[in-house]
C-alpha cells in the first residue's frame, strides 16, 4: 500500500461524485458504487487494473486489489471491535458501507484514523 493509492481512495470517497450503493461493488452507469467499489476506482484511474477486469456485481474486489489496499489484513491491528463474522479489513469495511449507518466520509474518516497502521499493512 502506498501513500498515492491511499490519498487517491479518501478524496475519491470524499468527493461527493459518487452515489453510495450497498451489496456490490458498482454500477458504473449510474457512477454507484460501494466504498469497496470506489477504491478499485481508484485502482483504474492509476492503471494498476482496467474496469473489464472488476466483476461489479460482485461484493468484493479482485484478489489483486485487495492485496495493494491491504483489505485481508487483520482488522484487530486496527483497534475494532472483532466483527460478527470475520476480523478482515475488507469485511469491517463492507459491513460499515452495507449497514447504511456511515457514508462515504464517514469511512474516509475511519480509514484516515488508522492511516499509519494501515500503510504499513
Amino acid at each position: 500500500m502506498n501513500n498515492l493509492l491511499f490519498d487517491n481512495w479518501l478524496e475519491f470517497l470524499r468527493s461527493k461524485r459518487y452515489k453510495q450503493i450497498r451489496n456490490q461493488l458498482g454500477k458504473p452507469n449510474k457512477k454507484s458504487y460501494c466504498c469497496l467499489g470506489v477504491a478499485c476506482l481508484v485502482c483504474i484511474q492509476q492503471g494498476i487494473i482496467t474496469e473489464e477486469e472488476v466483476i461489479w456485481n460482485n461484493s468484493f474486489p479482485p484478489t489483486n486489489i485487495r492485496s495493494y489496499f491491504g483489505l485481508d489484513s487483520d482488522a484487530i491491528l486496527w483497534g475494532t471491535d472483532k466483527p460478527k463474522y470475520s476480523n478482515k479489513v475488507m469485511l469491517v469495511l463492507s459491513e460499515m458501507n452495507d449497514s447504511g449507518k456511515f457514508k462515504f466520509s464517514d469511512i474516509a474518516d475511519w480509514l484516515e484514523k488508522h492511516r499509519e497502521i494501515y500503510l504499513s499493512s
